[in-house]
């Protein structure tokens, strides 16, 4: 692709009634160049209402392709945890659903860790986002001695640095509601995974709420 930025045409030559055409014919060349440049430069054809332009590499022109309304929000469903040991953390490996329109890029995946399992991954572009969970997390006591202690924490793969957690532990005979949420910076594209703390006494799965991951900036 070439955008002509750095060869405009002069005005010396035709910005006076009596300059010589002879003399502009170079910088009249020239703008002609640029204009075919510019053409050149974009592959439109048929554009359609809210359609939007697009770099493609193949083709080394902006081209003209559906669009709509950026959506700078996706939801992402985690499988429901698997009561384990107290105080133990494991790998999450549940899968990350990627569900509605996903404009921020982001793929759900899997990676093989030293101990020979796929844990979940999330890749997701340079930025700073917000993660949290779609709604309110309930914990609590029902009858008998029946708790929850939960922790994911995300984790870049990058340098294996926490970037953020989701919490909720009830110890008592009583409900608590949980709003899980933080902000965490990527300064370039980057793969994070997970990792799970889940008990109850009575054993059983934790539910997972949906979480929102949200590009800020």
């Amino acid at each position: 692709m070439t955008w002509p930025t750095s060869s405009k045409a002069g005005t010396t030559n035709v910005d006076a009634g009596n300059d010589l055409i002879r003399l502009a014919r170079p910088d009249i060349k020239q703008n002609i160049d640029n204009t075919n440049a510019i053409i050149d430069t974009f592959g439109i054809t048929s554009p359609s209402n809210n359609d939007i332009l697009k770099y493609n590499s193949a083709t080394t022109k902006f081209e003209n392709v559906a669009g709509g309304v950026s959506n700078d929000t996706i939801a992402i469903e985690v499988a429901d945890l698997a009561s384990g040991s107290a105080g133990v953390s494991y790998d999450y490996t549940g899968g990350f659903t990627i569900t509605g329109r996903n404009d921020l890029g982001i793929v759900a995946g899997t990676d093989l860790d030293s101990g020979g399992d796929n844990f979940s991954t999330l890749t997701i572009p340079a930025g700073t986002y917000s993660m949290k969970t779609i709604s309110p997390v309930y914990s609590g006591v029902y009858g008998g001695n029946q708790y929850w202690d939960a922790r994911i924490t995300f984790i870049k793969d990058s340098d294996d640095n926490a970037i953020g957690n989701y919490e909720t532990n009830s110890t008592g005979f009583y409900f608590r509601v949980h709003e899980a949420g933080f902000v965490f910076t990527l300064p370039s594209q980057d793969t994070i995974y997970a990792t799970f703390r889940a008990y109850r006494s009575a054993g059983g799965n934790f539910a997972v709420q949906p979480l929102l991951l949200t590009r800020l900036a």
